[in-house]
């Protein structure tokens, strides 16, 4: 119980820690309605790891590490407030289009 425990902190905290390092700009950020947005973001990866897992997810390869790494960012990394992703419209390499909830 306690060796499940400790990894589900290191897991955290390893990706916590890779959430704020990664870099992205918004190409794009478009009101629908009072709530909802679409935007486009280019993730900027500056490690390996980041570059590897992006790749993947792309190309529908990835592991689960790496499919949660770029969730993950995508989720709570893009700084616009409070959010919630209602979904991924499109992926083409390093650009993603989101559809977002405000």
């Amino acid at each position: 119980m306690l060796l499940n425990l400790g990894q589900t902190i290191f897991t955290i905290t390893f990706l916590t820690r890779k959430i704020n390092e990664m870099k992205h700009s918004i190409i794009s950020n478009q009101k629908i309605d009072s709530h909802n947005s679409m935007v486009k973001v280019q993730l900027n990866p500056d490690t390996e790891l980041e570059k590897v897992a992006l790749a993947n997810v792309a190309n529908i390869s990835a592991n689960d590490n790496e499919r949660e790494l770029i969730e993950n960012y995508l989720h709570f990394g893009l700084g616009l407030g409070n959010y919630s992703v209602v979904k991924l419209i499109e992926q083409q390499g390093n650009i993603v289009t989101l559809q977002i909830f405000v």
